[in-house]
């Protein structure tokens, strides 16, 4: 079975080391890879032993979403809609979800969806039309943030902002 690593806490990541026989560190460079440094792939992840990074390549992953669509602003805002994994479906029903980055003077913001579809059944809006599918992971949110900022915004975002 593969692991996904995107979405782990770093609590999880050292039990996953320890799991695979090696020490706990190992889970808070995993870590220190994915969040701070943006590290995809396990393979580029130096700090940690060769042997590890080839097991990590057969045994985990690290998955961001398919940009099914991107829609860029004249203000620079970057609207995208993302294709849920398949261990992010309920039910058989594929789901999307959306993310918008928002520059503006002195800070870059991110919108992320924490649900696919929405259980207010609001007339006007397409999104209620399809009712609540699922809420997101961890993993699900984080794979949009990252998604969102290595696209092209490179910059430090200083906020970000959670929507059901």
């Amino acid at each position: 079975m593969i692991t996904e690593l995107l979405g782990k806490s770093k609590e999880e990541l050292h039990e996953y080391c320890v799991e695979l026989g090696e020490p706990a560190f190992r889970g808070a460079q995993i870590y220190h890879a994915l969040y701070a440094e943006r590290k995809f792939d396990v393979r580029q992840i130096t700090n940690l032993p060769a042997a590890l990074r080839e097991r990590l390549a057969k045994e985990a992953c690290v998955t961001l979403p398919e940009v099914k669509q991107r829609f860029a602003s004249t203000d620079g805002s970057v609207r995208y809609l993302f294709g849920l994994s398949s261990g992010e479906e309920k039910l058989g029903r594929t789901a999307s979800v959306e993310a918008v980055f928002m520059p503006s003077e002195g800070r870059q913001t991110i919108c992320i969806s924490t649900q696919a579809g929405c259980a207010v059944d609001c007339h006007f809006c397409l999104t209620a039309q399809l009712g609540l599918i699922r809420n997101l992971t961890a993993g699900g949110n984080s794979r949009a943030k990252f998604c969102c900022r290595s696209k092209k915004h490179t910059e430090a975002c200083k906020k970000r902002q959670i929507l059901g």
